[in-house]
């Protein structure tokens, strides 16, 4: 069985309508726009003035924005990087050595060079040869 179209519900409705105000700014749609004043009356709009395509770009946003508010409420935010596998294998054995997480050996060892002021952090690193 398929999945029932998205309606644009009362929670994304400011989601929604602020991305749709923004893009159709001057345009003649924004006037008959700003008489939406809930989902069901901006599902109405989407559903006479936007292709399919645009009204999927509105689905993204909205889900991207609730990815965010998800991801804002977690206490632990975490971040993804890419790193060469050189650089992962000198920061594993500092880890290792330290007993920290990788997060804890960048926070731990890097943090501090990162608050020092430049010419002091350059003059160490002349000094190491780095």
């Amino acid at each position: 069985m398929a999945r029932p179209a998205y309606k644009i519900t009362e929670e994304d409705f400011s989601i929604a309508y602020k991305y749709l105000s923004k893009k159709h700014e001057g345009s003649a749609a924004l006037m008959s726009l700003r008489v939406c004043g809930n989902g069901t009356e901006l599902q109405d709009w989407c559903d006479i003035e936007l292709k399919k395509s645009e009204f999927q770009k509105v689905k993204q946003v909205i889900w991207a924005e609730r990815k965010r508010f998800e991801d804002s409420k977690k206490r632990n935010k975490s971040k993804q990087i890419t790193i060469s596998k050189n650089a992962w294998e000198v920061l594993k054995r500092l880890s290792e050595d330290e007993n920290l997480s990788l997060s804890e050996t960048i926070e731990n060892f890097i943090n501090p060079m990162v608050q020092m002021p430049k010419p002091e952090r350059d003059r160490l690193v002349k000094q190491w040869n780095i």
